[in-house]
């Protein structure tokens, strides 16, 4: 089985990928249904939208320049339950169809009504009649927990029966009609113990898709969160003893669940309230969501963000606007390194701020989220041992940019291979690692979704189609994404996208033809100086006079390789931040250097660790180098050199903040050619 037929947690995916404006109309404050963790705690039989009111909403978002930005529309039908009141549904879809056509407008082919229900209407005449009208056009979610046990526990009538009996009549219909439709699922702390088997039992009524939540509210108990992974760890079993892989989903295993959160994950509002959604009760008050209305508010105050007979309060609206992950974090959160999808309800944090303001999330699910990210990390943790492949976890933390999270694992092969970067290799001793503990190291990169990088010259055995590996290396055959390291005799493995050649003191007189001849084979060139501490003034005075012949050279050409001193952005390959190395001797460093000079007081961990605990050390992020020889900022930092020369990982040295100044002007020039 190849990656891409993995489909395990993986999310619906949102029609016009999310890009549409989300209309909901609560058309009735009812509900035949006395679920015990609604939020909508004062549910009643007397608040009902009337048709003109429909009408007057509809116009209002039709001809609303705010809201015609978006390039498509979803007309949400909420209660209560929608489907009491079906006639007003239909005759409202009716007109907005109407309307759309006559006036040509440019939603006319970029509508959906949605459309989530309880189920125990599901098979109404007039609720057929209504979707077999608008079929192509409409979405609908029954709401279904699980098994009989746990449906009858939690989603209940009002006289306190259960409603599984019922709503489970209505599946095979609903499934026929909406193939790839999803189920609502929300556990609590009552029902926890029916979760593996509630799960297990809607893949086998043929619902594919499980949209699995926990609730919000403060609810856990002492020890849920313990019930809560032992429930996931035995669907995960499930899972892989019938290899279901490829056939179902639940969100729980999420492969971004747990994930760190980017920095333009952290600008986005989590649930788009007042920003892509915009919500109307029966009177037409205009909300940001749903859950803002006055019979979800646990008797506080609502906060209406207009009315459709008025105006649009912008003073209330730009608060959701400015809302953003980050700034709703403590600094528990934003330290956080597990935090994607750990959600939260805007609306819940105004109800249980003592400030009533959306601004502080709750954090009543901490716990629990916890154990989703363990079990969930577990899960695929173990697809990677049993099909001995990159999970679509590590694929993913691999493409997070703008943060600095731990992805690499450089595995040093033997002692002896020919440094690559800016150091030099001190050891007099001939240590290779072996098979066993190359083994150790893969499942070491499974265990936390890292990606291995072989440096040295050893045969790896690993399948490039089901793995994401590196190479950094002599061989003369590697990949397009390997780099070759020039042993200073030939130049080999053009096949290969870089090569890097290391440089020093003895070779400055004349490196640039070097260089030079890489250019003709190489799309990138990465050049590291390995003495820098050494340099004096004649050393740098040749060095640039090098640089000005690799420039004067390459203007000629109809194209130019990229080389790494002559790149404009921050340089800085984030070792102890991004990376970590493994040596032969078992030990980690936070680089290569640090062990090939004989610093193992440096180590932070063994590879026979039974639990690596890991977090970067604050200097050695990008943002943490200081310049204090000179005022000009550089471009590059090494931690290594850095230790070395000043015993701190964030001070750079006096002859490696010159050779930068050296490489900045030179990089003007040579991208000016």
């Amino acid at each position: 089985m190849k990656q891409k037929d993995v489909i395990i947690g993986n999310l619906i995916k949102s029609w016009q990928s999310g890009r549409c404006i989300n209309v909901t109309l609560c058309v009735t404050e009812n509900c035949n249904m006395a679920c015990t963790y609604c939020y909508m705690i004062n549910k009643n039989n007397k608040r009902v939208m009337n048709y003109k009111t429909a009408i007057d909403i509809v116009n209002f978002v039709l001809n609303n320049e705010e809201y015609l930005k978006e390039e498509a529309v979803v007309f949400d039908f909420i209660g209560g339950e929608p489907l009491l009141q079906i006639d007003l549904i239909d005759k409202v879809c009716d007109y907005i169809v109407s309307y759309l056509y006559k006036h040509n407008h440019k939603w006319f082919d970029k509508y959906r009504f949605m459309i989530t229900s309880n189920g125990l209407l599901y098979k109404n005449e007039k609720v057929q009649s209504f979707i077999n009208k608008h079929a192509g056009h409409i979405s609908f979610t029954i709401s279904l927990d699980g098994n009989k046990e746990k449906q009858d526990s939690s989603r209940i009538k009002k006289d306190g029966s259960g409603t599984y009996d019922d709503v489970i009549k209505c599946v095979p219909l609903w499934l026929s009609q909406f193939p790839s439709a999803f189920a609502k699922s929300t556990f609590s702390h009552d029902d926890l113990p029916y979760l593996k088997d509630s799960v297990i039992h809607l893949w086998s009524l043929g619902v594919k898709n499980v949209m699995a939540n926990i609730v919000y509210e403060d609810v856990w108990h002492s020890g849920d969160d313990v019930i809560f992974e032992e429930q996931l760890n035995l669907l995960a079993d499930y899972v892989i003893e019938n290899d279901l892989w490829d056939k179902y989903s639940v969100r729980f295993f999420n492969p971004n669940l747990g994930l760190p959160l980017s920095e333009d994950d952290k600008k986005r509002n989590v649930c788009g309230a007042g920003k892509q959604t915009v919500a109307f009760d029966c009177d037409g008050e205009i909300f940001p969501c749903i859950r803002f209305l006055d019979f979800c508010m646990n008797d506080l105050k609502s906060k209406s963000i207009g009315n459709i007979y008025g105006e649009i309060n912008n003073n209330i609206l730009k608060t959701f606007s400015s809302l953003s992950i980050e700034n709703s974090m403590d600094a528990e959160c934003k330290e956080c390194q597990v935090s994607k999808s750990c959600d939260f309800c805007t609306a819940f944090n105004y109800i249980s701020s003592k400030n009533q303001t959306i601004y502080e999330r709750t954090k009543y699910n901490c716990l629990m989220h916890k154990a989703n990210v363990r079990a969930n990390n577990r899960l695929w943790y173990n697809y990677s041992k049993i099909y001995n492949a990159t999970s679509q976890k590590t694929k993913l933390k691999l493409l997070i940019k703008n943060i600095s999270s731990l992805k690499y694992l450089n595995i040093l092969l033997s002692d002896d291979v020919t440094p690559h970067c800016s150091y030099t290799n001190r050891l007099t001793s001939n240590k290779v690692m072996n098979n066993e503990m190359i083994d150790a190291a893969v499942d070491f990169c499974y265990k936390y979704f890292l990606i291995p990088i072989f440096i040295g010259n050893q045969e790896i055995e690993l399948n490039r189609d089901d793995n994401i590996y590196f190479k950094i290396s002599q061989e003369e055959n590697l990949g397009i994404n390997d780099s070759y390291v020039y042993d200073g005799k030939s130049f080999k493995s053009v096949s290969c996208g870089s090569i890097i050649i290391t440089i020093n003191r003895s070779i400055l007189h004349g490196f640039e033809e070097i260089v030079i001849q890489a250019a003709k084979l190489y799309r990138r060139i990465n050049i590291f100086i390995q003495d820098i501490e050494e340099m004096n003034a004649n050393d740098l005075a040749l060095y640039q006079i090098g640089l000005e012949k690799i420039t004067s050279e390459l203007s000629k050409w109809n194209y130019k390789p990229v080389i790494n001193i002559f790149n404009d952005s921050y340089r800085c390959c984030e070792a102890g931040v991004t990376s970590l190395t493994l040596a032969p001797d078992g030990l980690i460093y936070l680089c290569p250097a640090f062990y090939f000079n004989n610093l193992k007081h440096t180590a932070i961990g063994s590879i026979h660790d039974d639990y690596f605990s890991y977090s970067a050390p604050k200097t050695a992020k990008k943002e943490s180098a200081l310049i204090v020889s000179e005022k000009e900022a550089i471009h590059s930092n090494c931690i290594y050199n850095n230790y070395v020369c000043t015993t701190e990982l964030n001070i750079p040295s006096d002859q490696y903040v010159r050779v930068e100044k050296i490489n900045q002007n030179q990089a003007k020039k040579y991208n000016g050619c």
